[in-house]
């Protein structure tokens, strides 16, 4: 905040180009971008919590699918992606 006071005091003429530049970011366009950054960002986080999750608990899936003669492997991998053909 002092480092805008310090313009403004030094120079009057930079308080119109100040707002000059404020004028063109056009808020509204800011805020659209900003929600939508949080947005990508809130998905990536929940999806790299899914995959934590599914990671934790293959080493359980891979005990029940050995110890059953009866079920055949998903074949899903550590992650729980399946298998490219």
């Amino acid at each position: 905040m002092t480092g805008l006071q310090e313009i403004v005091s030094a120079e009057p003429e930079a308080i119109s180009a100040l707002a000059t530049v404020i004028a063109s970011l056009k808020v509204n366009d800011m805020l659209g971008i900003f929600v939508g950054l949080l947005g990508t960002g809130g998905w990536f986080y929940e999806r790299k919590g899914k995959q934590r999750a599914i990671s934790k608990l293959a080493d359980c899936r891979r005990q029940v699918e050995k110890n059953d003669p009866e079920r055949s492997s998903s074949n899903l991998d550590s992650k729980g992606h399946t298998p490219k053909n």
